[in-house]
């Protein structure tokens, strides 16, 4: 398993909260909720990120962690692909994913 992404634009999510997270053949779907802008106070983002294989999960101590310890109401940082879906909510896929908080 290769953790390189290269020539991927990214994007970086920071203060997200886990709304949702389903799983689908193999592949899992976490439903998080952001402020594009944390100083401006925009409204609240919704954003599905695909996470997969070669997706990176660090707890809050940065030790590797599986897919299935990631709970509904926890806060993360996230890198991302910049290239999203146009659906609702858009999907992006997720390299980087780093707890930043329990419930």
């Amino acid at each position: 398993m290769t953790h390189a992404f290269p020539g991927n634009s990214m994007k970086n999510i920071t203060n997200a909260r886990i709304e949702n997270i389903t799983f689908q053949s193999g592949t899992a779907f976490v439903t998080v909720s952001y402020f594009d802008c944390a100083i401006c106070q925009k409204s609240r983002q919704t954003l599905r990120l695909v996470v997969g294989d070669n997706t990176l999960i660090f707890d809050e101590g940065g030790n590797i962690i599986s897919i299935n310890l990631l709970k509904t109401g926890m806060f993360i940082n996230a890198t991302i692909s910049s290239a999203m879906t146009m659906s609702i909510p858009p999907q992006a896929q997720a390299f980087i994913i780093r707890i930043l908080r329990r419930r």
